[in-house]
């Protein structure tokens, strides 16, 4: 069902081959956090909620963002979030460019953001 909605989005075809890959290793890892975890594509992005929303994927042709749910436990020891400019349409306050080179770190950030969402 999600991969049907996937492939009817031309926003979320990815050609990028490298951002393809990311995005679905994250989308995996997520899944395997909580069997109740909802996926939910948008016309822009896939959220991932467990009761409220904790994060989501947004991919660009040249980039794949993660955005967080954060609060003021929210640690980022390797200073590579940002705060989500003024404009973007976004409920998170917090993002992130996932790379290769840091899929295991935003990983962690994503682990960090269900973990909060999941103890209140």
């Amino acid at each position: 069902m999600v991969e049907a909605k996937l492939s009817d989005k031309p926003k979320l075809k990815l050609t990028d081959s490298n951002i393809a890959c990311i995005f679905e290793e994250l989308r995996r890892k997520i899944k395997l956090l909580n069997p109740k975890i909802e996926e939910n594509v948008r016309a822009y992005y896939i959220s991932y909620k467990f009761g409220k929303c904790f994060t989501y994927l947004w991919p660009t042709k040249t980039n794949l963002w993660v955005y967080f749910r954060t609060d003021a436990n929210f640690k980022d020891s390797k200073k590579i979030c940002e705060n989500v400019p003024k404009g973007i349409n976004a409920n998170f306050s917090m993002r992130a460019k996932a790379t290769k080179s840091n899929f295991d770190y935003i990983f962690r950030l994503i682990e960090q953001s269900f973990s909060q969402l999941k103890g209140n």
